[in-house]
């Protein structure tokens, strides 16, 4: 049994494509980290709370999964948003966080996006 402890929900239908896909490219082990993601969701916060533009672009990566954290697109878009917002290296960073975001709502079965 794997460590990992995600949050599956009917509004990632696309997550079992998107991890396909990326096995497919020989990046496989990017939606499967190891360690307890709940803990480092914790510790992301605390730091996020300081502003830390990289505790805050993991945080949107992590909502944007349902990785350690519930699956919430919105709170993902809130964190990649913050993140640029905090320093301006964090900009691109952020930029390709919403673009796979974005990537991600388009792929959403009908009825489970943002205009449900």
């Amino acid at each position: 049994s794997s460590p990992l402890k995600t949050t599956t929900s009917s509004k990632a239908p696309w997550l079992p494509v998107m991890t396909n896909a990326l096995s497919f490219v020989g990046l496989g082990g990017l939606l499967s980290p190891r360690g307890d993601v709940e803990s480092a969701a914790r510790y992301y916060h605390t730091a996020a709370d300081l502003r830390n533009p990289q505790a805050l672009w993991n945080l949107g990566w992590m909502y944007q999964w349902g990785i350690g954290v519930p699956f919430d697109p919105h709170l993902a878009k809130r964190h990649y948003d913050s993140s640029a917002e905090a320093h301006p290296d964090a900009k691109w960073p952020a930029e390709v966080g919403l673009f796979t975001l974005r990537m991600a709502e388009g792929w959403a079965a009908p009825g489970t996006g943002p205009e449900a």
